[in-house]
């Protein structure tokens, strides 16, 4: 695992054999700054080994409100499909309130260049029926909107970014984000279920 103490890579070329998997919370890649730093380390990582393979964060539980980053997921396992990445490993305990999204992150794995919002779509036809369909999809809409928007212009996440190590994964066990949602926003999201 390229983690921790050995997230960069060595100064000289790796077995043949030896696939590192780069260790990142790849929902951080909504912020275009994190999104080039992840990509130059995994282009750092191609210098010097054959093949890389990805380890991501996709957590859904233990966030207190689902964590949907479908776009963003689907733009990262296209990334990892185009520059080579031979392997992915997804750390996550689904959280119930955000659907398709491991049903997704499968077919996505299987063809990346499929259309996200398309699978999202037929999943929640068959979920709901085609009557409910538009309100389950605006419902991950929403909370995809809050955590590409609104949790990263909070504290919670320029915390996670200035820190300094800096963690691979997001700071799941920190509810601050929340600070953000207001009842409002709840109540919409729950109006959206019902």
């Amino acid at each position: 695992l390229a983690y921790a103490g050995v997230y960069d890579p060595p100064s000289f070329p790796l077995n043949p054999r030896v696939i590192p998997i780069i260790t990142d919370d790849r929902y951080s890649w909504n912020d275009p700054r994190r999104e080039a730093e992840g990509k130059q380390v995994a282009e750092n990582w191609l210098q010097y080994a054959e093949n890389i393979a990805f380890y991501d964060y996709i957590y859904g539980t233990p966030y207190i409100v689902p964590r949907i980053f479908n776009e963003q997921m689907a733009e990262n396992l296209r990334y990892a499909a185009d520059s080579g990445a031979v392997g992915f490993f997804g750390e996550g305990y689904p959280n119930f309130g955000e659907g398709p999204k491991w049903w997704l992150t499968m077919k996505l794995l299987w063809n990346p260049h499929q259309d996200e919002n398309e699978l999202i779509q037929e999943w929640s036809r068959r979920a709901v029926g085609e009557q409910a369909a538009a309100d389950l999809i605006s419902y991950y809409d929403f909370w995809e909107k809050f955590w590409k928007t609104t949790a990263l212009e909070s504290d919670w996440y320029h915390n996670w970014y200035n820190s300094n190590p800096r963690h691979s994964f997001m700071p799941f066990n920190n509810a601050s984000y929340a600070a953000e949602i207001s009842v409002e926003d709840m109540e919409f999201a729950r109006s959206l279920l019902e």
